[in-house]
C-alpha cells in the first residue's frame, strides 16, 4: 500500500472547486466538470482570497503554469474543434467557454471576463432547457468544455501556413572532427530521417569551422555545389539557393549531402569554430519560409560574431557580479535571437562541453526563439545514442510553429510577470517561433482592485499552425471560487504548482543577482508560507509542533531537493555551463519534469513479478501499473534488491550485492551479482527484463530527455552519482540537511519568527 506522500507524488488531480450559488443566468456547465485537465493548466492556488489581505498572509505565489500541448494519445484526442465561428466577447476580446453566463432568454451572454453584456448573434441563438440550460450544451465542445480548437479565420494569418522545415547546422571544426563527434551526429541524423514520414519536410545542411559551408543543388539535379562564406561577418549575404531539399523526394540526394561533409570535412580539420555566424547563417537561409535551425556544437565560437569571451569564473562565484556568468558575453547574441524570431527561425542546440562553451550565450537564442537545448558535459559511450533518442522525440512529438499566446484573467486581478522560453511580442502577447509537447509557459497574477466579488476565471488563447499545416486557436479555461478564508487559500494550494513558480522565481536571481540569493528566496519562501499558516490557521497548537496544511505537506521535501540540486548546489564541481543549461532547461520546463528534478523517483525492480499488470499501461490508457515507490533515502536500498532511479535528468539501475541469482538472471541474464555488466543494460526474453524495459521505456516517454541508463553496482566506483541524488540523506555541499534536519531547522525558523 501506498502512503499519503506516495500517493502526493504519483497522482495528478483535478483542482477542487466549490459550487457556486444557483444564479438565473445560468453557466453552461458545472465549474468541476468543465474546468481545464490541469495537464494543461494548473493553477498555484484553486481558491483565491477576495483581496490582497486575504491572500498575501499566506506567502503563496498566484499564477498558473500551462503547458499548452500535450503528446499525441487520448487527452490531444478528447480537445473538441468547435465547427462554428468564432464567438468572443465585444468588449474584453474574451473567447466563449462553459463560465460565461446566459441571459434575457438566450438572447445575450455575460461574459466571465470583464463581466459585460453581449448580444447572442441569430446564428448561434439556441433556447433553454426546464433547468436554465441551453439545449445544445452537450453538441458544443465551447460550451461543455475548458479546452476546445477553433479554426482560425483567414485575418489570423500573416502567411501562408508553416511548412516543417528542418536545417541541421553541425560544427565540423578539428576538435569536433577528432573527437568523433561529427560522425556520431550524422550517424543520428541519418536514422532519425529515417522515421519522418510527413512528405511535407524540408531538411537542408549548414557546416562551419573557421568559415561557413553552404550545401545546395537545383531541384531535380544530382550535382551538388558547396558554397563557402569566408566573410563571417556578412556569412547572410547572399545565401545561395537550393540548399533546402523534400525529404520524401530527395532522401538519395539529402544521403549525399551527409556523405560529402563527413568526406571532404574531415580530410582537412580545421582549428576554429565560427559558431554566431552559423546561426546568423542558419536565419538567413530559413528568411523567408520559416523552420527549425538545429545546431550541433561541441566548443566555444573562437571567431566571428560573437567569440566566447573569458568568465573569470573563479573571481566571480560568490560576489555580486556573479550573474554576469550566466548572461551573454556579448549584445550580438540578443541582437541574433530577435533576427531569428522576425524570420520565424525556431533554434534548438545539442551540445558538448568538454571545454567552456559559453552556454549562457547560446541558449538566449533558444529560449526567445521556443527552442530547446540538450546538453552532455562529456562525450559518454552512449552518446551517439542519446543525441539520436533526443533528436527522434524533437522531430516527431506534439508541435505546432508560429505561434502567439495571450492570457487573459478576469477584472479583478492582472498578470504581473511571464516565464517561459518565447519573446514578448507585445505587452500582453508572448510570440513563440515552435511550441511543443515539452514546454510550458507560466504567468503570476497581482491585485488590480482592492476586492474581488465574483469568480475568477483564467484563460490561455494560443494561435498555432499544428503539425499537420492547419491554423488553429486553442483555448483553455479556468474557473475558480474566491473565499474570505485564509484557511481556503490553503487548502485550496497546489504545492508542486507553487515549487514551479518558486524555482522559476529562483532562477530570475540566478541572473539578475547570485545564486546564493536564489538559494535564499527558495528557503524564505518556504518558511514563510508555513509560518502564515501557523501564524493564522494553528494558533490552538503548541508552539513545540511543527503544524504543515494538508495540501503543503510535501513543500519541505521539495524544498529540501531543489537546494540540492545542481542548480543551486554549492562547491567548485559545478561548472558554468552546467549551471546556464539548468537556468535555460527550467525556464519552459513542465511541472511533472521539474518535481522529478526536485524529488526522484525511487522504484524497487526485484518485485516486479509480484505486482499484477506490473508494466502495462492502464484502462485510462495514459498511466502504468509501477511497483510503489519508496523514499529517496540510501536507509530504502536493501542490499537484496535492484531499484531504478529516475531523476529527471538521468536515469540509474542500482544493483545490491546479495541480489537473489533469480532475479539477476530474470533482469541481466547472469547467475551472480560479479557477472552483472555496468556497460549497457539488455533486453532479454525473460518475463522481468520485458516487464523492467517496459517502465524503463514509460519513464522515458515521460521525461523531456532520453536518459541513457546507467547500471551501478553496490560498493563499485561510480556508486556516488545514486547517493547524490538522495534527497533525505545528508548530502549536497551547502545544504548538508537529512530530511528530518531540515524540518527541524524550518520549525525553528518557525519558531523564531512567532516570537
Amino acid at each position: 500500500m501506498m502512503n499519503n506522500e506516495q500517493k502526493a507524488l504519483r497522482k495528478l488531480q483535478r483542482p477542487k472547486v466549490e459550487p457556486v450559488d444557483k444564479d438565473p443566468n445560468m453557466m453552461s456547465a458545472e465549474p468541476a466538470v468543465a474546468n481545464c485537465s490541469p495537464s494543461y493548466m494548473r493553477m498555484s492556488l484553486n481558491q483565491i482570497g477576495n483581496s490582497a489581505k486575504v491572500t498575501d498572509p499566506a506567502g503563496l505565489p498566484l499564477g498558473c503554469i500551462i503547458k499548452p500541448l500535450q503528446n499525441d494519445g487520448p487527452e490531444e484526442d478528447a480537445v473538441g474543434l468547435v465547427s462554428s465561428g468564432l464567438v468572443r466577447c465585444a468588449h474584453c476580446m474574451a473567447y466563449m467557454n462553459p463560465f460565461a453566463r446566459f441571459c434575457k432568454g438566450g438572447h445575450s451572454w455575460i461574459c466571465n471576463f470583464c463581466f459585460k453584456e453581449n448580444t447572442v448573434s441569430q446564428e448561434y441563438y439556441c433556447g433553454f432547457d426546464s433547468n436554465g440550460r441551453r439545449y445544445d450544451v452537450a453538441q458544443r465542445p465551447e460550451l461543455n468544455s475548458g479546452i476546445v480548437e477553433w479554426t482560425a479565420p483567414p485575418e489570423f494569418s500573416k502567411r501562408p501556413a508553416q511548412q516543417p522545415n528542418y536545417l541541421f547546422v553541425v560544427d565540423v571544426s578539428y576538435s569536433a572532427i577528432t573527437s568523433g563527434l561529427v560522425s556520431m551526429w550524422f550517424s543520428a541524423i541519418q536514422e532519425v530521417l529515417s522515421y519522418v514520414t510527413d512528405p511535407r519536410v524540408s531538411v537542408g545542411f549548414v557546416t562551419f569551422n573557421r568559415n561557413v559551408q553552404f550545401y545546395h543543388h537545383k531541384p531535380g539535379s544530382s550535382n551538388l555545389r558547396v558554397t563557402v562564406a569566408h566573410e563571417l561577418d556578412q556569412v547572410s549575404s547572399p545565401v545561395p539557393s537550393g540548399i533546402l531539399c523534400c525529404l520524401a523526394n530527395e532522401r538519395g540526394m539529402v544521403q549525399h549531402i551527409m556523405d560529402t561533409i563527413l568526406a571532404t570535412e574531415t580530410a582537412n580539420p580545421v582549428t576554429a569554430s565560427a559558431n554566431g555566424a552559423a546561426i546568423m547563417a542558419a536565419a538567413s537561409v530559413l528568411q523567408h519560409v520559416g523552420g527549425k535551425a538545429m545546431l550541433f556544437v561541441g566548443s566555444a565560437a573562437t571567431c566571428g560574431p560573437g567569440v566566447a569571451k573569458s568568465r573569470n569564473e573563479k573571481m566571480l562565484v560568490g560576489t555580486d557580479k556573479e550573474h554576469e556568468l550566466y548572461q551573454p558575453s556579448d549584445n550580438f547574441w540578443r541582437r541574433l535571437a530577435g533576427a531569428c524570431v522576425k524570420r520565424f527561425v525556431s533554434v534548438d542546440i545539442f551540445a558538448v562541453a568538454n571545454t567552456p562553451i559559453d552556454m549562457a550565450s547560446m541558449s538566449l537564442v533558444s529560449k526567445m526563439t521556443g527552442g530547446q537545448i540538450y546538453f552532455n558535459p562529456t562525450i559518454g559511450q552512449h552518446y551517439r545514442n542519446t543525441v539520436m533518442m533526443n533528436l527522434r522525440r524533437n522531430l516527431l512529438r506534439n508541435h505546432g510553429w508560429e505561434a502567439v499566446m495571450r492570457i487573459r484573467v478576469s477584472k479583478g486581478l492582472a498578470i504581473s510577470t511571464y516565464y517561459g522560453n518565447f519573446n514578448m511580442w507585445t505587452e500582453e502577447d508572448m510570440e513563440i517561433v515552435a511550441i511543443d509537447c515539452d514546454k510550458a509557459v507560466a504567468v503570476q497574477f497581482k491585485y488590480a482592485e482592492e476586492s474581488l466579488s465574483k469568480p475568477v476565471s483564467v484563460q490561455a488563447a494560443l494561435l498555432y499552425t499544428t503539425k499537420g499545416g492547419e491554423r488553429r486557436i486553442r483555448v483553455m479555461t479556468q474557473y475558480l471560487t474566491v473565499t474570505s478564508q485564509l484557511a481556503n487559500v490553503f487548502r485550496g494550494a497546489d504545492v508542486e504548482s507553487i515549487m514551479n513558480f518558486s524555482l522559476r522565481a529562483c532562477l530570475q536571481f540566478c541572473i539578475s543577482s547570485t545564486v546564493q540569493a536564489g538559494r535564499d528566496r527558495v528557503l524564505k519562501t518556504s518558511i514563510n508560507a508555513l509560518h502564515g499558516y501557523r501564524k493564522h490557521c494553528g494558533q490552538n497548537c503548541s508552539l513545540a509542533q511543527l503544524i504543515l496544511p494538508e495540501s503543503l505537506k510535501l513543500l519541505p521535501l521539495y524544498t529540501l531537493g531543489l537546494l540540492k540540486t545542481t542548480l543551486l548546489r554549492k562547491g567548485s564541481d559545478v561548472g558554468v555551463d552546467d549551471r546556464a543549461f539548468l537556468i535555460a532547461a527550467f525556464n519552459s520546463m513542465p511541472i511533472v519534469t521539474v518535481i522529478r528534478y526536485l524529488y526522484p523517483m525511487l522504484v524497487p525492480l526485484h518485485n516486479c513479478d509480484e505486482i499484477e499488470n506490473c508494466g502495462l499501461i492502464l484502462e485510462d490508457k495514459v498511466s502504468m501499473a509501477l511497483p510503489g515507490y519508496v523514499s529517496t533515502s540510501s536507509e530504502k536500498l536493501d542490499s537484496d534488491g535492484v531499484y531504478l532511479l529516475d531523476t529527471g535528468l538521468a536515469v540509474y539501475i542500482w544493483v545490491g550485492r546479495h541480489t537473489s541469482p533469480s532475479v539477476l538472471h530474470g533482469i541481466f541474464g547472469v547467475a551472480s551479482f560479479d557477472e552483472v555488466l555496468i556497460d549497457s543494460f539488455p533486453l532479454l526474453d525473460t518475463k522481468l527484463s520485458q516487464t523492467v524495459n517496459r517502465i524503463l521505456n514509460y519513464i522515458q516517454e515521460q521525461g523531456q530527455f532520453w536518459r541513457p541508463v546507467e547500471v551501478l553496482k553496490q560498493k563499485h566506483p561510480g556508486e556516488a552519482k545514486l547517493y547524490a541524488s538522495m534527497v533525505e540523506d545528508k548530502s549536497a555541499p551547502g545544504c548538508n540537511f537529512s530530511y528530518v534536519e531540515f524540518l527541524c531547522h524550518i520549525h525553528t525558523q518557525i519558531q523564531q519568527k512567532l516570537k
